[in-house]
């Protein structure tokens, strides 16, 4: 779902489609990462090719700070610590994703 490509522009709706795909890319990530509080303390996330292309997609679209917090979390051995750490990621990138999204006045 994810590409680094600009491939997938749609030309003729120029800015409206790109930001269209955008805001579907961006919640698709933070679908994948809520998920990955579900499933951290069984798998390694680090090796998921979904996980991380959701965190590279964040990373370069923003959310630089947030997806580093993950990928120091899928780093802990203990599950519980590692589950504990990718909870306090995910509402890091809630809380800086609903900063992002308010309208600036």
């Amino acid at each position: 779902m994810f590409s680094d490509n600009k491939s997938d522009k749609v030309a003729y709706f120029g800015v409206w489609a790109d930001s269209a795909r955008d805001r579907s890319y961006h919640k698709e990530a933070l679908r994948i990462c809520a998920a990955t509080v579900e499933c951290c303390v069984e798998q390694d996330l680090r090796t998921c090719p979904e996980t991380q292309a959701a965190l590279n997609w964040l990373a370069g679209n923003g959310y630089s700070s947030a997806a580093a917090h993950f990928r120091r979390a899928f780093t802990l051995h203990d599950p519980m610590e590692r589950e504990a750490a990718v909870t306090g990621a995910l509402s890091y990138l809630t809380r800086q994703a609903s900063r992002q999204s308010r309208p600036t006045t």
